[in-house]
């Protein structure tokens, strides 16, 4: 059931990453609450958008330059939803750079134009991939140190006046998903009878619907309040499960049943079997039920 977040009607609000996954699901939740929308977008997916200004959404042709996000710098800005990411291969040049791009880069150049803006709250996103087990900062590789390279800016920028919230996120699944994630190997695997070769699944799995994390972003304006923290950092985070009961589950909900070869995979480099969970935004909680929520992952 969709919350009516009225404190984000009629708002103008600046969206990062809103042809991504994540980015294009708050996109039209935004769009239902009557936001108006501007949107940076790189040049590439600029040019696959054959509207690029309408009623409630502009995009703008983000060049990798601070100077094409100038026309920004005229604009009433009340939000800040920060989503743009890349994550590559470390030992790839091309994807080093694009993370460096993309992580980094591009959000220090929406940070200056919230400088001139000066937003009410500007939300951004983290990975629980930037922490140890113990909820202390602990990038483990080129996506979580570009991360937390601009998450760390972003802190030492926060004041009184320009308030900024954090959402530690996990793995997001839910309909329509066109990323090579677990669920999507899963179902071709199933229909191409090929093996999937696993980990021993034990590391826990906090994996979210999509719907509740677009739910949590939305929170954290509703909660907003000019008394609040000039910094704040929140884990949006389901119930913890082994990855191996997790898909135990997806094969429950979904009738499929691809042979999955458990224990053949070596465990990433410094993983975490149990990561940290945080505090959770206050008013915030799982909407969609896992089992539920599973069986949308279908194509």
């Amino acid at each position: 059931m969709k919350e009516n977040f009225r404190e984000l009607t009629g708002t103008n609000v600046l969206i990062t990453g809103s042809t991504g996954y994540i980015g294009s699901n708050l996109l039209r939740r935004l769009k239902d609450l009557d936001c108006k929308i501007f949107a940076p977008i790189s040049e590439l997916s600029f040019e696959k958008i054959s509207n690029t200004k309408t009623k409630s959404i502009q995009y703008i042709s983000y060049d990798g330059t601070y100077e094409s996000l100038k026309e920004l710098e005229d604009v009433d800005i009340d939000y800040v939803f920060h989503l743009a990411a890349y994550q590559g291969d470390d030992k790839n040049e091309d994807d080093i750079n694009q993370m460096i791009d993309s992580n980094f880069r591009f959000g220090f150049h929406v940070l200056q134009i919230c400088k001139k803006v000066n937003p009410r709250l500007f939300i951004n996103t983290d990975s629980y991939f930037q922490f140890d087990e113990k909820g202390k900062k602990w990038p483990r590789n080129i996506y979580s140190i570009t991360k937390q390279a601009f998450s760390d800016i972003l802190e030492s920028s926060s004041t009184k006046n320009f308030k900024i919230c954090s959402l530690v996120l996990f793995d997001v699944y839910g309909p329509k998903d066109p990323r090579n994630k677990i669920f999507t190997r899963l179902e071709k695997a199933t229909l191409n009878k090929k093996e999937v070769l696993m980990t021993k699944g034990e590391q826990e799995h906090y994996c979210v619907h999509v719907f509740d994390v677009v739910n949590a972003y939305c929170q954290v304006v509703k909660n907003y309040s000019t008394n609040q923290s000039a910094f704040k950092r929140y884990w949006v985070a389901g119930k913890g499960l082994s990855l191996k009961k997790v898909i135990d589950k997806w094969m429950i909900s979904t009738q499929h049943k691809p042979r999955i070869l458990w224990g053949e995979m070596e465990y990433f480099p410094n993983q975490i079997l149990k990561p940290y969970i945080g505090e959770k935004i206050p008013g915030w909680k799982i909407q969609i039920k896992l089992e539920e929520g599973l069986k949308s992952t279908l194509k």
